[in-house]
């Protein structure tokens, strides 16, 4: 309901940033509670497309978490012989949350994930 008030928020920080002489990356943090569909996929996708309004690059760090999870599933069907159902799917990313599968913030081995994705957004986004 607020992504109306961030995307004129990217903007403005675009242009702020940009007068200044420096260059803005604009990251998505995914809200790992609910993937299948994403719960944030439309105003995600709204933000993207102002990114590329702006020419500011974007990552969305979501993609690289959705890779990891089908790794996993890879892995275990290639291990147990066995098809990964929805629910075993959605519990592959579980290891990534603080302690709690209720607390959805991010773990060290989740910070890692993200961090090897935005490392790469950031190497493009110098060049």
């Amino acid at each position: 309901e607020n992504h109306a008030h961030v995307l004129a928020a990217v903007e403005r920080l675009a242009v702020d940033v940009h007068a200044d002489g420096r260059r803005l990356l604009v990251a998505h943090l995914p809200a790992m509670e609910r993937l299948d569909p994403y719960a944030f996929a439309e105003p995600v996708a709204k933000l993207r497309a102002q990114c590329e309004r702006l020419g500011v690059p974007f990552v969305d760090l979501l993609e690289p978490f959705l890779a990891e999870r089908e790794r996993q599933a890879a892995e275990y069907e290639a291990r147990s012989g066995q098809a990964v159902g929805a629910e075993l799917r959605a519990g592959f990313l579980s290891q990534y949350w603080i302690v709690d599968p209720h607390d959805h913030h991010l773990n060290a081995a989740a910070n890692r994930v993200a961090a090897g994705a935005l490392a790469e957004a950031v190497e493009r986004a110098l060049e």
